[in-house]
């Protein structure tokens, strides 16, 4: 794998999104999940998302399954536009450094791998564990750019965490809008590991070959979100994100299949 290549395609897709002159959304916090994005809300607001959402098994299966997707969020802002939200698994806030400069930080609970389920028998069990996340972006009228850490606050395993990358948003008319992003993802040698590694115990267990992956990129990421707004309480959204491992992330033998998909669609309450 060239990761120059993959790296400059990335960046000049960047790029590219300066030339584009659509009138768009031109939401301050577009980055991360729908929840963590500015919806121009008062003082407090209340949303949440009802819905179903299809993901791979584990990182890099070739199986997918298909689950209800409840979510609830509490959101607060103060008189300096700062947005402070919490919901069922984790609490975020959101500073806008500027105007057009973005900082965002996040606690979550991350649920570990289970070594007796049937994805991961004979696995070492990876441990439950809250993640952090510490998010910088940059807007220009309807393009943005973002970087971002994310690390294992409580040190199960996890390791560290990076993202960068872009996206554009369209406001297509009055009711309909369309996001897209492009990013790169990789880790540090403790977060390969707890994804990707197989060691002698492991490999005498399972039959799979021993591997010890080094850190650096993971994968490569497109992802697309649709939202149709009925009125200011309701909306239907659907996304669908696709993953392409890259490097030896995508050699492990863990990884059944190079791309995955996930996909969610679901109905969005505000109050």
């Amino acid at each position: 794998m060239n990761y120059s290549k993959v790296i400059k395609t990335i960046i000049l897709g960047l790029l590219s999104l300066t030339a584009l002159n659509v009138r768009a959304d031109t939401t301050k916090n577009p980055t991360g999940p729908w929840y963590m994005q500015d919806y121009n809300e008062s003082s407090w607001r209340i949303d949440g998302l009802v819905g179903l959402n299809v993901e791979p098994t584990y990182p890099g299966s070739d199986k997918t399954e298909t689950g209800f997707a409840p979510f609830l969020r509490y959101m607060v802002k103060d008189k300096f536009n700062n947005r402070y939200a919490i919901y069922p698994l984790g609490i975020s806030g959101s500073f806008d450094l500027s105007d057009n400069l973005n900082f965002s930080l996040q606690l979550e609970y991350e649920a570990g791998g289970d070594g007796e389920s049937a994805d991961f028998e004979g696995l070492d069990e990876i441990e439950d564990t809250i993640d952090g996340n510490f998010l910088l972006s940059y807007r220009w009228g309807s393009s943005y750019i973002y970087a971002s850490l994310q690390p294992d606050v409580l040190g199960k395993g996890k390791g560290l965490v990076w993202f960068y990358g872009g996206g554009y948003d369209w406001q297509i008319n009055k009711s309909f809008a369309l996001r897209t992003k492009l990013g790169l993802t990789g880790g540090d040698n403790t977060h390969m590991d707890t994804e990707f590694n197989i060691t002698s115990e492991e490999s005498a267990r399972t039959g799979l070959k021993v591997y010890d992956p080094e850190g650096g990129v993971k994968n490569i990421e497109f992802s697309v979100q649709a939202e149709y707004t009925h009125n200011k309480y309701w909306s239907i959204l659907s996304a669908t994100q696709l993953e392409n491992y890259l490097g030896e992330a995508a050699d492990s033998p863990l990884s059944k299949s190079d791309v995955t998909v996930r996909t969610l669609f679901g109905v969005l309450f505000r109050y």
